[in-house]
C-alpha cells in the first residue's frame, strides 16, 4: 500500500461573522488545521479532517457575543489532485433533496454540492487505477465538494448560527484497481467514521418482495378505499398476483390548505371505516401480503396543525422552526416518543411498510437553528426504532442530502432518484441516470429504490427490467384500466415472485465514464442472481442509435431488443445489436450450471 496521499492542501479560508459588526469577513486558515492520514484496510484509503476555531475563546463568559463561522461555506479547503486519464464523474446535489451526475473533463466543471468523484488513471507501470473522493456530513458539519482551477475544493458548512468551533470530516479518498472498490472502500470508512450500517450489514425487507403497487401516479392526493379496491379487483380479474400496496400521501388527516398534519388517523372522509378497513379488504380479499403508508418527516410538508390533536397531546415533543413551523424535536426521546405514538397507531391497522418523506426539508426548515447532524442524527434514531418495533420495511424519500444518508443507521431502502415522470415518457433518460449512476454510491448504505413505473408505457420494459437489477423494490403505479400484463409477466411468476438480484445492479465499468445520453454506449448495468450473471442495456440517447458490441468468452443469451426476439451466442461468437433510446437488451452469461436461476424470462411476451 502507498500511504502517500496524493491530495495537497493548498489553500484554507473561513467565512468569520464579526461580534461587532456583523458583517462576515474572509479569513485565512493556516493548513496545519487539516489532518491527512490513512485508513486501514486492502486499498490505499487516506481521511481528510479539519479543526479550526474563531479566534481566542470567550466560552467561560459566554454572555459576551464573539465572531462566529457563517452558517454556510464556513470553511473552505483547497487541494490538488492527481490528474485524471479521461472524464470524471461527479455525483452532486442539483435540488433540495436528490442528487445526479455529471462528467467533467476538468476540475473546473465540477459543480457546487458534489458529493463522490470518480475517475481513471494510469500509473508508472501503465497499470489502470480508480480514485475516488467521498464527501462526507459527520456529526455538526457537512461537507460538499466544488471544482476550482487547482483541483477541488471542500466546503465545510454547519447549517447552525454561533458556531465557533468547527471540527469535521471533509471525507475520503481511496485509490483501488476497479472504480467499485474505490467507491467501497471510501463509503465503508466513511460510515464507520459516522457510526452507520452499511447494506451488507442488512437484508433485503420480505415486506418489499414480490410485485408491489403504489398508489401515487395513479390517484395522487386523491386516493381513498373506493379506488383503491376497484383497482385491486381489476389486478385480481387479470391475475396479476400484488404482493403488496403502498397508500402514499393523500390518505391521512390534514388541513389541505395549510398543508399540516392533525392526527395520526385516515382522513375520514376518504377511509370512512378507517385504514384498517382497507387493509382487512386488501388481504382477505385480495391476496395482499404486506401494506404500507406514506409519511412525512416533518409531520406533514408544512409540519404539523398547532390546533391539532397531535399538538395538544405531543406538544412536549415538538420544536417550532424559524419559520414557526412545527415539526418533531431533534432528540432521540422526542423523536422517539413522536414515532412510537404514530407507528403503534399503524400497526394496529395492520401497516408494515413506511415511505417516509421529505428528509430533506428538515434541514431547510432548522436553517439557522439546528446544525445538520443536531436536524438529523435524533430524529432519524427515533423513526428507526419505531420502525423496528412494529417490524416494518422502511423506504427512506427525499433523502438523498448527505445529512440524511449519513444519519440513517438502520433504513434497508432509499430512493436514489427524482420522482419518475410517467406522463413525460422522455423523461426516461434522466430517471435512469439518476438511478443507476447515484447507486454507486447509495447502493453501498441501502437497497435503492427507483421509484415506481407504469406497465402500460412506451418505455415499460426498460422501466420493469431496470427495477428488478436495481436490487430494490420492483412496484408498479398503474390506473384503473391501465394494465399490460404482459409486461408484468416478464417478470412475475404465477405465485408472485419477481426476481431479486444477491446484490444491487451496478453499472458497467463502459458506462461510468461516458454519459448514455450522448454517447455510442448505452447505459449498461450488470447483477447476479442466484450466481446467474445478467447484464442489462438501455438505449438513452434520443435522436440516434447506440451500440452494444459482445463478444461471448461463454455462451450467452440475448433478448431484445424486440421483446419478442432471443438470439444465442456461442463461445468466440461477436454480436452487434442497435438500441434506440427506451429499448432493452438482457444478456444472460451462463457461467453456472443453471441458466434460469435468475427468473426473468426469455420468453417471447403474450
Amino acid at each position: 500500500m502507498n500511504n502517500v496521499c496524493p491530495i495537497d492542501v493548498v489553500r484554507v479560508q473561513s467565512s468569520i461573522l464579526k461580534e461587532d459588526t456583523h458583517e462576515c469577513k474572509e479569513c485565512a486558515v493556516p493548513a496545519t488545521a487539516v489532518n491527512i492520514e490513512p485508513v486501514r484496510g486492502d486499498d490505499a484509503v487516506w481521511s481528510l479532517s479539519i479543526c479550526t476555531e474563531t479566534g481566542p475563546a470567550k466560552r467561560e463568559q459566554q454572555f459576551i457575543a464573539c465572531d462566529s463561522f457563517a452558517p454556510c461555506d464556513a470553511v473552505r479547503v483547497s487541494c490538488r489532485v492527481g490528474v485524471a486519464d479521461g472524464q470524471i464523474l461527479a455525483l452532486y446535489q442539483h435540488k433540495e433533496w436528490w442528487m445526479r451526475p455529471a462528467w467533467c473533463s476538468a476540475p473546473t466543471q465540477i459543480p457546487f454540492g458534489t458529493q463522490l468523484l470518480l475517475w481513471r488513471w494510469k500509473g508508472r507501470d501503465d497499470s489502470v487505477r480508480w480514485s475516488a473522493v467521498l464527501a462526507v456530513c459527520d456529526a455538526n458539519a457537512r461537507t460538499d465538494i466544488r471544482g476550482d482551477e487547482q483541483g477541488i475544493t471542500f466546503v465545510v458548512s454547519s447549517n447552525r448560527m454561533g458556531m465557533t468551533r468547527i471540527e469535521a470530516t471533509l471525507g475520503f479518498m481511496a485509490s483501488a484497481e476497479t472504480p467499485y472498490r474505490a467507491v467501497q472502500a471510501c463509503v465503508s470508512a466513511a460510515a464507520g467514521r459516522t457510526g452507520i450500517s452499511t447494506r451488507r450489514r442488512k437484508s433485503f425487507p420480505d415486506n418489499l418482495s414480490g410485485l408491489g403497487w403504489c398508489t401515487w401516479d395513479s390517484l395522487g392526493q386523491d386516493v381513498n378505499e373506493r379506488q383503491i379496491i376497484e383497482k385491486m379487483q381489476e389486478f385480481h380479474d387479470l391475475g396479476v398476483h400484488i404482493s403488496w400496496v403502498l397508500i402514499d400521501d393523500g390518505w391521512s388527516d390534514v388541513d389541505r390548505s395549510q398543508q399540516k398534519l392533525r392526527s395520526f388517523d385516515a382522513d375520514p372522509e376518504r377511509f370512512p371505516q378507517g385504514l384498517g378497513h382497507t387493509v382487512d379488504v386488501l388481504k382477505q380479499r385480495f391476496g395482499v401480503q404486506h401494506v404500507g403508508v406514506w409519511q412525512a418527516f416533518q409531520g406533514y410538508w408544512n409540519g404539523i396543525d398547532p390546533d391539532g390533536p397531535v399538538a395538544d397531546a405531543f406538544g412536549d415533543c415538538l420544536t417550532r422552526c424559524p419559520s414557526g413551523a412545527l415539526v418533531p424535536g431533534p432528540t432521540h426521546d422526542q423523536a422517539a416518543q413522536f414515532w412510537n405514538a404514530w407507528e403503534s397507531k399503524m400497526s394496529e391497522q395492520g401497516i408494515d411498510v413506511l415511505k417516509v418523506d421529505s428528509q430533506g426539508s428538515i434541514s431547510v426548515m432548522t436553517m439557522g437553528a439546528e446544525s445538520f447532524g443536531e436536524s438529523t442524527v435524533g430524529r432519524h434514531l427515533g423513526l428507526e426504532d419505531a420502525a423496528d418495533r412494529m417490524n416494518a420495511a422502511l423506504i427512506n424519500c427525499m433523502a438523498m442530502t448527505p445529512e440524511n444518508f449519513w444519519h440513517s443507521d438502520r433504513a434497508q431502502v432509499a430512493r436514489t432518484s427524482d420522482d419518475f415522470l410517467p406522463r413525460e415518457p422522455k423523461s426516461l433518460d434522466e430517471h435512469l441516470i439518476q438511478n443507476a449512476y447515484c447507486s454507486l454510491l447509495l447502493g453501498e448504505l441501502v437497497y435503492p429504490d427507483w421509484d415506481m413505473f407504469w406497465s402500460e408505457h412506451p418505455y415499460a420494459r426498460a422501466s420493469v427490467l431496470s427495477r428488478v437489477f436495481s436490487g430494490g423494490p420492483v412496484y408498479c403505479s398503474d390506473a384503473l384500466g391501465h394494465t399490460d400484463v404482459s409486461v408484468l409477466r416478464e417478470v412475475l411468476g404465477d405465485d408472485g415472485h419477481v426476481p431479486h438480484p444477491d446484490a444491487p445492479g451496478v453499472l458497467v465499468e463502459e458506462s461510468l465514464l461516458n454519459d448514455p445520453r450522448s454517447s455510442d454506449v448505452p447505459l449498461g448495468i450488470r447483477a447476479s442472481f442466484g450466481g446467474c450473471e445478467r447484464m442489462l442495456f438501455v438505449g438513452l440517447r434520443q435522436r440516434q442509435m447506440q451500440h452494444v458490441d459482445l463478444t461471448a468468452d461463454v455462451p450467452m443469451k440475448v433478448s431484445g431488443p424486440d421483446s419478442d426476439s432471443v438470439v444465442h451466442l456461442q463461445q468466440g461468437d461477436h454480436a452487434r445489436f442497435d438500441l434506440s433510446y427506451g429499448q432493452a437488451l438482457l444478456v444472460d452469461v451462463d457461467r453456472t450450471p443453471d441458466p434460469t436461476c435468475c427468473g426473468i424470462s426469455n420468453h417471447p411476451r403474450r
